[in-house]
Parts: structure tokens; sequence; C-alpha cells
């Protein structure tokens, strides 16, 4: 028998080609096995993505409870109230204490209605002696800026039992009693006042009133005390 030359085939195929052959397999091989590779990789990161990842929060620290501070109250200390100690009112008998049969002196106690100002200098009755008169010793005043119109006529007393005695004519006579006339801003005139109210009849209120402005009351139990 004669031995196969260098060409001789297998399987009908040249020795070239097998060896082609086993070359092309082993790469198919490799490739099959890269691309299972990258398969499995890309299969196990699937895997990771569908199961949840547990991830552990930290809890904040819960916040403390800061208890208000007991604070004690001010003790409310009351202010005393200081009650006045009512003054004692004069009475008749002791207005005529003050004014029987002595001239009873003033210090230029006034009241005033905005537009005059009455002031109040002496005061005398008869009690003992004479008839029952009441003298007094007034002053008026102008304390705006017109010109304002007194007159003796514009004065009257009231005793304890309400009686009104006017001005008596006495007053017209005398040296000094007091006339009417007209007063300019901040001029006065004074004098003489006589009433006949009758003995140990003591007046209570002097009053002026002119009919226009806000007549002025003066009360001898303010004047006067006991």
């Amino acid at each position: 028998m004669s031995k196969p030359t260098q060409d001789s085939k297998y399987f009908g195929l040249t020795k070239k080609q097998v060896l082609l052959l086993v070359v092309l397999a082993v790469l198919n091989f490799a490739v099959i096995c890269g691309l299972g590779s990258i398969v499995w990789s890309g299969y196990k990161q699937s895997q990771l993505a569908v199961v949840p990842q547990t991830i552990s929060t930290v809890q904040p620290s819960p916040t403390p409870t800061i208890q208000p501070t007991a604070t004690q109250k001010p003790t409310h200390t009351p202010t005393p109230t200081l009650t006045p100690i009512p003054q004692p009112v004069a009475t008749e008998n002791d207005i005529l204490n003050e004014i029987c049969d002595e001239r009873t002196q003033f210090e230029e106690f006034y009241q005033s209605n905005g537009v005059i100002r009455i002031y109040l200098v002496f005061a005398k009755l008869d009690c003992e002696h004479g008839h029952g008169d009441l003298l007094l010793w007034v002053a008026a005043q102008n304390i705006t800026q017109e010109k304002v119109h007194v007159n003796p006529l514009y004065f009257s007393t009231i005793d304890f039992q309400g009686r009104v005695h006017n001005v008596d004519s006495k007053t017209f006579g005398e040296t000094h009693g007091f006339e009417a006339t007209d007063l300019l801003y901040n001029t006065h005139t004074d004098g003489f006042l006589f009433f006949g109210v009758g003995r140990n009849n003591a007046p209570h209120y002097i009053v002026y009133d002119d009919g226009w402005n806000p007549a002025i009351r003066i009360d001898l139990t303010e004047v006067i005390r006991p």
C-alpha cells in the first residue's frame, strides 16, 4: 500500500481546511463564552435592581420638653384709701355767734361766675342793739375783657328759713355804700350793703344775680367754721 501524501484528505478535506475549521471552532467557542459572561452579568445586575435595598435611616432624637419655670405671682398690696375727715358744717347759731354785734373780717373770700368776682370782706349783724340790720362790706371785680355793669340791687341774702332779703335803702344814703357803676377789665369797686333781716336772724347765703350771667352764691356755712 502506498503512504498518504501531505495533501491527503480527511473526510474529503485537506489538512489545511481541517486546521482552519478547528481554529474557527475555537474562536466560536470563545465568542460564545464571552457572550454568556455578558448575559450572566446583566442578569445579576437586574436581580440587584429588583431586590429593594433596606436603607437604615437615622431617627431624630426627640426634642426634650422644657417645663416652664414656675414664677411667683407678685403680691398685690392694696393702696390704702384715705377717707377724708368731714369738716363740721356751721349752723345758724355758729354764724350768729360770729357776726352778732361784732364786725367779722374775712380774708378776701370770694366766688366767681367767670364774669364778675364778688369778695366778702366783713359782716356784722345787729342782734342786741338796733333793728337787726345786717351790714356787709363787699367788692366786685371785672375779670373779662368787656365792660361789666354792677349794681347794689343785684345783691340779696337768704336766711336759714329760706326767706329772701333785698338790699335796704340805707345802702344808698351811706357815704361808703356800694354804688352802681361800669367796670372795665381788671377794675373793681367796693362798699357797704345793708339788709333789714331782723334781730338774731342769721344769713345763710349772700347772692349776686344780674339777670344775664350765672348767679353767684356765697354760703356762709363754708366761710365760717364752727
